[in-house]
């Protein structure tokens, strides 16, 4: 039987939190210190609060949120985290948490700087070492805006390589399927069918002189007669004025091309994924250890 922590008596409780979904290792190593931190000290009714594939940018997270609540009510003794910038990389919610904690007799304990805030000192540690955590956040943003403005500046295309089936879908929005008819049959999802039509309003206005923010007016059967000789009628005209010579021949499509590794007969195509199910990777996790027994409670 599932026993939860009661609310008259107060209980330990840490805090774990990774940025992004893969890194399992991460999640395991913290949890792994902590729970030896209180098997040393003997501490056998606590709570871990967990929260996955969030920034610690945000000052709102899930885990985090019913926490400081918990602390607010007074059931907290003490917080326990593998380090400081896995509760906060603001130097500002960090304060703010701390303050929270000591109105409501809580302190906080961090392993990796071997610190807690139960005397002025460790708070004034807490401070300068929330502060750094800050300025390393902003040094990684200023290299990563330092590398996005070389690669503009290069004239390299940002973000990862289109794969959708451009020429499909414009050819299924053309001749008058909906966007789930013909994500269905292009073998994408809508989201996909959305990206490709507003590429199609982006080039029509582009062509007609007409600013971006006005793109979403066009209507769909003014795009669909626009597009309806030449789907990338507008895109090849680009294409044309960069490309240094012309090609005499005309590709046959219908024709397969000579090549050693073409010889025999092609593989079928894969089959349509009708019904695509789609998860969330952010997650957030409570779980409660204390009187030989274990509850979990997932936040969604």
């Amino acid at each position: 039987m599932e026993q939860s922590v009661q609310n008259t008596q107060r209980y330990h409780a840490s805090y774990l939190r990774v940025s992004t979904s893969m890194q399992f290792s991460g999640m395991e190593s913290q949890m792994r210190s902590i729970e030896k931190y209180y098997k040393d000290n003997d501490i056998t009714n606590y709570k871990i609060f967990k929260d996955s594939a969030i920034s610690g940018a945000k000052d709102s997270r899930p885990a985090l949120d019913k926490m400081m609540e918990e602390i607010r009510d007074g059931n907290i003794i003490q917080v326990t985290t593998f380090s400081f910038s896995r509760l906060s990389r603001s130097c500002s919610h960090l304060l703010r948490c701390l303050e929270t904690m000591k109105t409501h007799d809580c302190y906080l304990v961090s392993l990796s700087e071997k610190i807690d805030t139960n005397s002025s000192l460790g708070l004034a540690l807490v401070a300068i070492l929330g502060a750094l955590a800050q300025l390393e956040r902003d040094l990684i943003r200023e290299r990563v805006m330092a590398g996005l403005a070389r690669v503009r500046a290069e004239g390299r295309t940002l973000g990862r390589k289109k794969t959708r089936p451009s020429v499909l879908i414009r050819q299924l929005f053309i001749k008058g399927l909906s966007s789930r008819e013909s994500a269905r049959i292009a073998n994408t999802s809508t989201g996909s069918i959305s990206k490709e039509i507003l590429e199609m309003k982006l080039e029509m206005a582009k062509a007609q002189g007409l600013p971006k923010n006005q793109a979403n007016r066009i209507s769909i059967d003014k795009l669909r007669e626009y597009f309806l000789d030449e789907p990338f009628k507008h895109q090849r005209k680009d294409e044309k004025k960069n490309k240094p010579e012309k090609l005499s021949e005309k590709l046959d499509l219908n024709k397969t091309p000579d090549h050693p590794e073409l010889t025999g007969t092609l593989p079928p195509l894969p089959p349509v994924i009708l019904d695509r199910p789609r998860q969330s990777t952010r997650s957030s996790e409570i779980v409660t250890r204390g009187f030989d027994t274990t509850s979990v409670e997932i936040i969604k």
